[in-house]
């Protein structure tokens, strides 16, 4: 199945049964700690690695979650990497302070995310970089149609 992919910013934000294009008029950066840690096999006390939350402030709020401090050589950690090269992001940062520091200040950020449902939750699979953020139009409430 394709989806639909943006030719310019000012096509209409379609629906898809399986996921929609959500456009993004602001983007947040903040350290996540999980709420609950994980018990090692042996009854230890492990902290979770921490992580950068990511809002996109859409007509909802919608989050991701980069695992900038999770073990090097992971899949979280290499999924993450990628995101932040993607988003024009070098080098990577040492710590994850220093990553929501940056990374408001210098990533590029998308005009629009599609959004698939995933279970209970959902997930982002697809970005759209064709119009920077600060170069959208205001957003007018008068707009939303309820």
């Amino acid at each position: 199945m394709t989806y639909p992919h943006p030719e310019n910013y000012h096509e209409a934000a379609g629906s898809n049964p399986c996921g929609e294009w959500h456009y993004v008029h602001n983007v947040t950066y903040h350290i996540h700690k999980k709420k609950t840690a994980n018990a090692a096999g042996d009854g230890d006390y492990v902290e979770p690695p921490r992580t950068m939350k990511v809002i996109y402030h859409c007509n909802k709020d919608i989050c991701e979650w980069v695992c900038l401090e999770h073990p090097v050589g992971g899949f979280a950690r290499r999924k993450a990497n990628a995101w932040w090269i993607e988003r024009g992001g070098e080098p990577l940062p040492p710590t994850l302070e220093l990553a929501v520091e940056w990374a408001d200040k210098s990533l590029k950020k998308p005009s629009r995310i599609f959004v698939e449902p995933d279970g209970k939750f959902s997930r982002i699979t697809d970005y759209d970089w064709s119009v920077p953020v600060d170069e959208m139009p205001e957003f007018d409430p008068d707009d939303v149609p309820f």
